[in-house]
């Protein structure tokens, strides 16, 4: 789930906010996070500089300085720098965060005071956990006149499941005249996603 924390929000402050000389300072700020679509989340918004989300989300910024500074860009511990684009009095930028990270805002090539490192925690999508109920082995040997096996499995995901399959393996014959053959079958599931 992503998460944001509080701060001021842009839609609260007067146009001419922005028209004051003196140190360049954050007005305010918006954090908007988009979930990759797979994981089924609504975009979330918050007011805050630090976020948790879904890695391979797309974070957007959106920032208000008083007074209007020259230039603006958000840079990442590893050096890159993502510059913001001023649109009226608001300062934009977005990225795809594939991991976490730390970043801090520059204003005219400077950190902005205090110029203090803000967390990206990207949350790693677990893999599926796949459980085999029946058969209770992995080899099955076929008693005389046998046609059907029982399958049942229990299967989660943290974002849910989608279509799944099963791959079966059949060997027949004995000694050096084994022949090999494999089939997939389309599961069908009870249960929430």
């Amino acid at each position: 789930t992503a998460k944001v924390l509080p701060g001021t929000p842009l839609d609260r402050l007067p146009d001419n906010a922005a028209s004051e000389a003196g140190p360049v300072e954050l007005l305010a700020s918006q954090l908007k996070i988009t979930a990759p679509a797979y994981t089924g989340l609504p975009a979330a918004t918050g007011m805050a500089l630090q976020a948790k989300f879904p890695e391979g989300s797309r974070l957007q910024w959106q920032l208000r300085f008083r007074p209007q500074p020259a230039s603006a860009a958000l840079v990442f511990f590893d050096g890159s720098r993502l510059p913001l684009k001023r649109q009226d009095a608001v300062w934009t930028a977005s990225r795809m965060m594939t991991e976490s990270d730390v970043y801090r805002i520059e204003i005219d090539s400077l950190p902005l005071p205090p110029g203090k490192w803000q967390r990206l925690d990207a949350i790693k999508d677990q893999a599926p956990v796949v459980r085999v109920l029946l058969p209770d082995r992995s080899l099955s040997l076929v008693e005389s006149g046998q046609t059907r096996w029982p399958l049942q499995f229990e299967a989660e995901d943290d974002y849910g499941l989608g279509a799944a399959e099963i791959e079966i393996q059949l060997a027949q014959g004995s000694g050096e005249n084994i022949e090999f053959s494999s089939a997939i079958r389309t599961l069908s599931g009870k249960g929430s996603a």
